[in-house]
């Protein structure tokens, strides 16, 4: 975890740097928009805490609590 926040959080400094660039609006808007949304991305696709991985693993549970039964 110690590794892999700042990776992300760099790569999405440099991200939002790139398109305050090219989009010719604020860089700190940008940086924080790039945050917001790899945020998003992590929130939704967690394998155990994210709101797709959550009910992708119930929807096991109860197909093998129906085998079992």
């Amino acid at each position: 975890m110690f590794i892999i926040a700042p990776a992300i959080s760099a790569a999405c400094a440099v991200i939002g740097l790139y398109l305050s660039y090219y989009l010719d609006t604020a860089s700190g808007g940008m940086v924080v928009l790039a945050q917001g949304a790899v945020f998003a991305l992590v929130y939704l696709f967690s394998p155990r805490h994210g709101l797709i991985g959550t009910r992708v693993l119930s929807s096991r549970r109860r197909r093998a609590l129906a085998a079992a039964q």
